[in-house]
Formats: structure tokens, C-alpha cells, sequence
């Protein structure tokens, strides 16, 4: 009896060292978002977060015209009323967030309240996170449509636009007043990213370029090169789509990667 009790008692001691502890197994994160409801002022934006999910998450808004939201998420106020943002995940999977935007006075050159272009600003100019110098700016005219059209040069040179879409043209005057280095007119208004539809805030699309017939005193803004001290008078004329009139263009005016000053081509 002895000699059984002690060969059961070493069984059950061996078994409990050669047996491996359970580990516990962390049940998977459901995909969550950071707001599920949000106060937003016109003017002013949230970024939404999808936690629990891998891959590719695609937003988008119920109605652009009160809050637009950005491939990363970022969620701008517009206009007031009521929304709802969406986000759907790589396995389908749709989260949304209700958004209400309400009035407040946004400040002065923001896309909520930009600055009139027709009347000069001074603002500073970074390029990424180095500030280049201070600028006077003015937009003298803007043209589209037919106008447009109509100033260019004839279609052995210029597209000729098609039923969807329009010409666009910016006269600009602008003077470098303060700076050191030799800046690119293009480089301070960067027409390939900063000009946007006002109801949308979606970034236009160039088509094309157009060259003016007599562009008498303006050159074309693409060639011009800003020196310290100086004011020259520069034209940009880009092919759109249709039905983005009177549009807004930003200018970089601090070193954060949403630090822009507004304007607005509507009179």
C-alpha cells in the first residue's frame, strides 16, 4: 500500500511540473471611436480616432456643407446645423459620430471668416517650418468662365475647356517687404494644393495652366522669382472643374502644419 500511495504521490508531481500553466487569452478590441458626439464652433475642427482596428479607415461626412471631414479624420466645422461623421474600417465596419456645429465669430482669416483677397494683407510666409519673410499681398482681379476663357491665348496653346469644366485666373500684386532669401512666387501661393471650394473645403484639382494673350505688365506667377524689397505684378490662369466659384486659397503663415491665413475670391 505504501509503495502505491508514494508512486501516486510522484505521478501527480511530476505532472504538475511537466504540465504548462493556462494562459489567459485577451478577448479582441471591438473597433471604437474617440467622440461619438460632438460640439464643434464654425471654424474650428476635432480629430476623430479609430482605436481596435487595423489598416485602412475611410471617413466621410453626411453633409459636407456643415462639417467636412479629411482622409485622417480631421473634422472641420463649416456652417451650423446637425451631422454625422462615418468611419469604416478594412472589414466594414461603420462607427459614427454625431457632430453639431454651432455659430460663433470666427476669427478674422480663417476658412470660417477669411480675409477679402481684394484688399492688401501683410502676413508672414513660412515654407514648412522655416518663416521666409513678410508679404504684402493683393489680388487685383479674378476672372472664370467665359471671362476667363475669353483673356487667354488661342487652343493651339490652352486647353479648350469641356462642358464640366472652366478657366480661373488670379492677378496678384506682391510685394516681399521683409526677408533674405530669393522665394519662388509659386512657392508662397501654392496653386497645385491651396485653392478650395468654399462650401466643401475640397483642395481643386489642376487640369491644366493657361497662358494670357496680352498679359501686358503681369507675368505669368509660375516664372517669377521674389527678391527682398520688391513688388511684382504676377498671373496665374488654372483649368478646373466647374461649379467651384468664388473660391478660397490659403497661404502658410506659421510653422504648425495647420497654420494658414484665408482668403476668399467672393465680393
Amino acid at each position: 500500500m505504501r509503495k502505491i500511495l508514494s508512486l501516486l504521490l510522484s505521478c501527480t508531481l511530476l505532472a504538475g511540473i511537466f504540465t504548462s500553466p493556462v494562459s489567459s487569452v485577451k478577448a479582441a478590441q471591438k473597433p471604437n471611436l474617440n467622440y461619438h458626439k460632438l460640439k464643434i464652433s464654425v471654424g474650428y475642427a476635432k480629430k476623430l480616432k479609430v482605436t481596435g482596428a487595423k489598416g485602412t479607415i475611410t471617413f466621410r461626412s453626411a453633409n459636407n456643407s456643415i462639417a467636412a471631414v479629411s482622409a485622417k479624420g480631421k473634422i472641420t466645422a463649416l456652417k451650423a446645423g446637425k451631422t454625422k461623421i462615418y468611419a469604416t474600417t478594412n472589414k466594414n465596419k461603420t462607427l459614427s459620430c454625431n457632430v453639431k456645429v454651432v455659430k460663433k465669430n470666427a476669427k478674422p482669416g480663417t476658412y470660417a471668416n477669411p480675409y477679402s483677397a481684394y484688399k492688401k494683407q501683410t502676413i508672414p510666409f513660412y515654407d514648412g517650418s522655416k518663416k521666409v519673410g513678410t508679404f504684402q499681398i493683393k489680388l487685383n482681379s479674378f476672372l472664370s468662365g467665359s471671362k476667363a476663357y475669353s483673356k487667354l491665348s488661342d487652343g493651339s496653346v490652352n486647353l479648350k475647356p469641356t462642358d464640366t469644366q472652366e478657366y480661373i485666373i488670379f492677378y496678384f500684386q506682391i510685394k516681399y517687404k521683409s526677408g533674405k532669401d530669393l522665394t519662388k512666387a509659386k512657392t508662397v501661393f501654392n496653386y497645385y494644393k491651396n485653392i478650395f471650394d468654399p462650401d466643401t473645403l475640397e483642395s481643386l484639382v489642376n487640369v491644366d495652366w493657361g497662358f494670357l494673350t496680352e498679359p501686358g505688365l503681369y507675368e505669368d506667377l509660375s516664372d517669377v522669382n521674389l527678391s527682398p524689397n520688391t513688388s511684382r505684378s504676377c498671373y496665374k490662369a488654372i483649368l478646373v472643374e466647374k461649379g467651384h466659384t468664388p473660391v478660397l486659397y490659403r497661404i502658410k503663415t506659421g510653422k504648425g502644419e495647420d497654420q494658414y491665413t484665408w482668403f476668399t475670391t467672393g465680393k
